[in-house]
């Protein structure tokens, strides 16, 4: 702990701490070293008369100046105290780093400096006494003595301290005791605590006489207390004096349980949290502050200015304590602008809403969500009945608190085309009718209807045409509904009225001279120019020779369309004239012509062909051919085109034949053959080939200038000849002097040999080969162990090639032998052996062989040694070779380790553990000892450590293990129950915690706890056996077990409508939730279907069902049968008035073109007739062909117009509208009319011409 020294000087302290690396331009900070009590208390030193000791066991000197009279001992002790250094705090006097104590006398005459002492440790545990003597003569003064310490640690400081030793002369009379002055030095709090520290220092002063009681203690109070006695006493000549102050100490604040709570997740409920507080010491200022509870319930302004709410407890010392509950509230739900939305049109295609804006001031919106949006509507809406159900979307937009507000938006869609009865269909037949017409069809459409009544039954009539077979006359009627929906029905037929064409044509054309040499085919072409054609005549081939020959063809298509044409003008002749050829020319051997050949054409027709025959024109050859020669032709034409030909083969030759001689072998560059020459000739010819190639001959006389001569003749009779001269032979080798040298002794010096050499017949090739030396110098080889001499050879060659060698062989060695020396052990990476040494030496000699080699020396243990070994080889050639510096060690280093703190008693410790290690060698010295080991990582540790010299001897520690736990234990939870929406849960919650401690393992544990309801976040604790604590706080957790209620009251079972439109049912419910969650905002109650339709019969009724959902997801059903009418509407029979009949089996009749009244009583409404209805009445139609017998007529015409329009009749109460029948078929007609889709009116009559 690090103190700051009060008052003048810390009493007989010394500081002793290592200093840490500290920019020179500041001081590094300084450890003290004081006192046992002293170096606790920082006390402040005062005047006494005599110094004693104070505490026996500490020897601890309390004041700065001390009375002693001459002769008097003092025995002052001093210990070392380390200071925090940059918060590194270690002891300069520790693992056997000493140091020495030197007190020293500002005035040795009066106190002479006593001896040094040594220091060897820091701490109360590791005092140290220098006793001190006032000399016997010294007179009254003051003397300063300084404590120096010096030594331990290289690189540390220590800084000394001082007091003052007042010598007095005692008077001969003392009548007075000491005087003795307390001070209290401390924080003062309230009620007489003090809140710090506190110190007491004596003044214990007497002015006359020596005090001879031991020095009063000073006291530093460090620990809480509800109070000490603190006593001085002390007694001199003058008598004895006592005095005593109570202290009371409490600088603990109060403890308050968990910690401060700050939850950064919004929420929508308020946050509470139970807190118990207590003071062991002073207790608490006020008694209700032991429990209480935070709750913070208002709305946050934002996420950087949540709810805050604390509470101070204040002990009675005055120490305060707080706590603080800190939560996002957001209990406001998100403003969408507008209200829901419901578009009465019809629609074929998605439809979008309004824009909706969003609003959203506290928690902030979920993230993600836009701040406008529109709804849009994409499923087709459904019928119930025959009323339509709207398609309904909706959208919740919800803030981070889980706070919701939803819109819906409805629309009517209908994507769906109207139904045609049947299908498109087609006449595939062709025909040449005027017109075709398809069966009759029918169009409905469920859901909006058709926009067109008329065109529930139709038929499609096709006339024009038709292009083709795949472009056929096509007719179509489309049919929409009221949301634009369409569907179209096709009716095609194949109509052709044109006749087909017919062309024809021959192949072959005919030439020029009208006459074809072969078949001739006649084809048609027939086209339909609509539909295909049914028959073409094929084509005809006119095979018969002969003129003026025809063929006629026709032409049907599809529709019965007849056409003819005919080819005429067809003349044949097949049969081609004669034809020979007459050759005129010199004829050779062989079938060869040896001169130009000239070749005659000549050709006949038959009588019955078509005459005039051209032949081809005279032809003359004159170039000369090849063996295979030349095929010439001719050929006459006649008139049809028609050729006949004849051919001859030629061959021609008129040149001579080429012969080439050659010899083999060639002749050297002298001009010179060493062997046999044979002579040969080749002979070619280009045309009518070789007859004879005569001459080959093979030279074998030696000599010079000789020659040969061959002839060649072709196959025609022509010769050439050729001759090979310059042939000159000598097949004599050079003659050498002397013969070849084998010397078989080894040497190392070279061998040389002289020789003369000499050639009669071609000469020598070079001049110097008649005199030459030779001389073997090079090292001779091994090969497979045996030696392979040095050999040296020179060729002797004449001018022809022939050779003579003559060779030199010697065994000849020039390399040192190779010797080198090793030991039978090898030594470390030091250079260091283990054990005595034997020196052996391998000699080698690859070419002559050893002829000695030095024998194995042995050493023993010692540094810088040598041995020295020589090989000599059989050519006479040495080497040496020594081996220096060897050095042997054999004894082991030592090794011991210290720890920087005591095992704690639970065997873990919770800060991190250093092993400092201390390594010996006597012989080879220290090469590795480990560094100190830091342990920091949780789990237990194994310490092992090993020193090794530089011979190699190692040397270990026995391996032991630190365990170490820093970190707090895991702990966790997991909720248990039935989730349901918005963070709720519809069932109870069991909390289930789970601790888990990786090093030291789980101590404490909270227990498993069952919520039945609602609960506040909470803060629990786990710890491991190291004494580390975890804590995890349990958010608050919302349950809500009941499902909310529908309040359907205000629904009735029957209503009669005010209107024709549809009535929206969730204004007549409302709905109630018990549970706590609350309802699930403005869309909580859905139903199905949303609005109630009118009803035509009394037996039908809108089915309600409707499900309620509170924020939990708690759910409810609703149901109801409700009937909605409207008076006077169709309800099942017919309700047109006279003159029509209402039953169905008794139709009024009328005749085809007559007008007929439709009309019916005012709806009833709620608030009465329906009178405004006129424009805005719907009819549709229906048609049933009838064969009608009945020949009385009800209605034959009125004297009212035909009008489109319905009127409404106030005086009757009726709606009329005058029906014309004008062109209708007979057959049953039935009426609807209807308002905004409710069917108001029906009714049937018969129609006949």
């Amino acid at each position: 702990m690090k103190r700051t020294l009060g008052g003048l000087f810390l009493a007989l302290t010394l500081a002793a701490c290592s200093q840490s690396d500290t920019p020179s331009s500041a001081p590094a900070p300084e450890a003290k070293a004081s006192t046992p009590e002293a170096a606790a208390s920082s006390p402040v030193l005062r005047r006494l008369d005599t110094v004693t000791l104070v505490n026996v066991t500490n020897h601890v000197v309390s004041g700065g100046r001390i009375s002693r009279t001459p002769g008097q001992t003092g025995n002052p002790s001093f210990y070392m105290a380390e200071t925090s250094n940059d918060n590194q705090n270690n002891c300069n006097f520790n693992n056997g780093q000493k140091g020495t104590l030197t007190l020293t006398s500002s005035d040795v005459s009066k106190i002479p400096n006593p001896p040094t002492v040594e220091i060897t440790g820091c701490g109360t545990a590791n005092p140290v006494t220098i006793p001190y003597t006032v000399a016997s003569g010294a007179t009254a003064g003051e003397v300063t003595l300084t404590a120096t310490a010096t030594g331990g640690h290289a690189g540390s400081t220590n800084t000394p301290t001082s007091f003052i030793v007042e010598i007095i002369i005692p008077s001969g009379t003392d009548t007075s005791p000491p005087v003795i002055v307390p001070t209290v030095t401390g924080t003062q709090g309230l009620n007489d605590w003090y809140t710090s520290d506190v110190q007491v220092v004596w003044s214990v002063t007497d002015g006359q006489s020596a005090i001879t009681t031991r020095e009063c203690p000073t006291p530093l109070i460090e620990t809480d207390t509800n109070g000490t006695t603190v006593t001085c006493s002390a007694t001199s000549a003058g008598g004895t004096s006592t005095r005593s102050v109570f202290i009371k100490r409490d600088a603990t604040a109060p403890v308050i349980s968990d910690a401060n709570i700050v939850n950064t997740t919004w929420r929508k409920t308020n946050l509470s949290a139970a807190f118990t507080a207590s003071d062991p010491t002073s207790g608490l200022a006020t008694s209700t502050d032991d429990s209480f509870t935070l709750v913070a319930s208002s709305e946050s302004a934002s996420a950087t200015q949540p709810t805050v709410v604390s509470k101070t407890v204040r002990d009675a010392a005055g120490n305060v304590a707080t706590r603080t509950v800190s939560a996002l509230i957001d209990k406001t739900a998100p403003s969408v602008s507008g209200s829901d939305v419901t578009d009465p049109a019809w629609h074929k295609a998605d439809v979008v809403s309004p824009t909706f804006t969003i609003t959203e001031t506290g928690s902030g919106l979920v993230d993600g969500t836009p701040s406008s949006f529109t709804l849009t509507a994409k499923d087709e809406s459904t019928l119930s009945g025959t009323t339509v159900v709207p398609t309904t979307v909706s959208r919740t937009i919800t803030d981070k608190a889980g706070n919701a507000t939803i819109r819906t938006f409805s629309a009517k869609i209908d994507r769906t085309s109207p139904v045609i009865s049947g299908s498109d269909t087609s006449v595939t037949t062709w025909t040449n009718s005027a017109s075709v017409s398809s069966d009759p069809f029918t169009a409905s459409d469920p859901l909006s209807g058709l926009a067109d009544a008329r065109l529930a039954s139709f038929t499609l009539t096709a006339t024009a045409e038709s292009e083709s077979a795949t472009a056929p006359t096509l007719v179509s009627q489309t049919v929409t509904d009221a949301a634009g929906n369409s569907a179209v029905r096709t009716f095609s037929a194949l109509i052709d009225r044109t006749a087909p064409t017919i062309t024809g044509s021959r192949s072959p054309l005919a030439p020029p001279s009208g006459w074809n040499n072969a078949n001739v085919t006649v084809s048609f072409s027939c086209d339909g120019t609509r539909s295909d054609v049914a028959s073409c005549t094929t084509s005809q081939t006119v095979s018969t020779e002969g003129a003026n020959q025809s063929v006629t063809g026709t032409v049907t298509d599809q529709a019965g369309n007849r056409a003819t044409t005919t080819v005429t003008g067809i003349s044949i002749d097949k049969t081609a004239p004669m034809v020979a050829l007459a050759l005129a020319g010199t004829a050779g051997l062989n079938d060869w012509y040896r001169s130009a050949v000239e070749v005659t054409t000549t050709g006949t027709d038959t009588a019955s062909g078509s005459g005039g025959v051209n032949c081809s024109a005279k032809q003359t050859l004159s170039d000369e051919t090849g063996s295979a020669g030349v095929t010439v032709s001719g050929s006459c034409t006649d008139a049809a085109g028609n050729t006949g030909s004849d051919s001859e083969t030629v061959k021609i030759d008129r040149t001579a034949p080429t012969i080439t001689g050659s010899r083999t072998p060639a002749a050297n560059a002298q001009g010179w053959n060493n062997d046999n020459v044979a002579v040969s000739f080749t002979c070619t010819d280009a045309r009518s080939g070789m007859g004879s190639c005569l001459g080959n001959k093979t030279v074998t006389t030696e000599g010079a200038d000789q020659s040969v001569t061959g002839t060649a003749t072709d196959n025609a009779g022509n010769s050439a000849t050729a001759t090979v001269g310059s042939i000159s032979i000598d097949k004599t080798a050079p003659e050498i002097s002397g013969a070849d040298v084998n010397d078989t002794i080894w040497r190392k010096t070279p061998l040389s040999v002289s020789f003369t050499a000499n050639d009669d017949t071609s000469g020598l090739e070079t001049s110097t080969d008649a005199s030459f030396s030779l001389t073997a110098t090079a090292d001779s080889t091994r090969v497979n162990g045996n030696p392979v001499p040095t050999t040296v050879s020179r060729t002797v060659k004449d001018k022809a090639g022939n050779t003579a060698v003559r060779t030199v062989n010697a065994l000849i060695d020039t390399a040192k032998p190779t010797i080198s020396g090793s030991t039978d052990s090898r030594a470390n990476d030091k250079g260091w052996y283990t054990a005595d040494v034997t020196v052996s030496f391998q000699c080698a000699d690859a070419l002559s062989g050893l002829k000695s080699c030095s024998a194995s020396q042995k050493l023993t243990e010692g540094a810088d040694q040598s041995a020295t070994g020589t090989a000599t080889d059989n050519a006479g050639n040495n080497e040496t070779a020594t081996l220096n510096g060897l050095k042997i060690d054999t004894s082991k280093p030592t090794i011991d380790y210290t720890l920087s703190s005591p095992v704690p008693a639970s065997g873990w410790y919770t800060s991190d553990v250093t092993v400092t290690f201390t390594c010996a060698d006597s012989v080879s010295g220290v090469a590795s000892c480990p560094k100190a080991i830091t342990v920091s990582a949780d789990g237990p540790t194994e310490i092992t450590g090993s020193v090794t010299d530089q011979a190699g001897h190692s040397a270990s520690i026995t391996p032991f293990t630190i365990q170490l736990d820093k970190t707090a234990p895991a702990i966790s939870y997991v909720l248990r129950g039935t989730t349901g929406k918005n963070g709720w849960y519809t069932s109870d919650v069991i909390i289930d915690y789970t601790c888990t401690d990786a090093a030291s393992g789980v101590n404490t544990c909270p227990a498993d706890t069952t919520l039945t309801s609602s609960a506040a976040s909470q803060l629990h604790t786990a710890t491991d056996k190291a004494g580390n604590s975890g804590k995890v706080t349990v958010e608050a957790i919302n349950i809500d077990k009941i499902a909310p209620v529908i309040d359907g009251s205000k629904l009735p079972t029957s209503i009669h409508a005010s209107s024709f439109t549809a009535i929206p049912l969730l204004p007549l419910l409302s709905a109630t939730d018990s549970g706590g969650s609350g309802l699930a905002g403005s869309g909580a109650i859905t139903c199905n279907p949303t609005n109630l339709a009118i009803n035509n019969l009394s037996t039908e009724t809108n089915s309600v069902s409707c499900t309620v959902e509170d924020l939990a997801g708690n759910t409810s059903k609703f149901e109801q049968k409700v009937r909605v009418y409207i008076g006077n509407i169709w309800s099942g029979t017919h309700n047109f008035l006279s003159p029509l009949k209402s039953d169905p089996s008794d139709l009024s009749l009328a005749k085809s073109g007559s007008t007929v009244p439709l009309k019916f009583t005012a709806p009833q409404l709620a608030t009465g007739p329906a009178v405004g209805l006129a424009k805005e009445l719907t009819i549709s139609r229906g048609f049933k062909a009838l064969s009608i017998t009945d020949k009385s007529y009800e209605i034959t015409d009125v004297t009212l117009a035909s009008t489109a329009d319905w009127r409404y009749d106030a005086a009757s109460n009726h709606y009329i509208h005058n029906l014309s029948t004008k062109g209708f078929a007979a057959g049953e007609y039935t009426y609807e009319v209807r308002y905004n889709g409710v069917l108001i009116a029906r009714g049937a009559f018969n129609v006949k011409p």
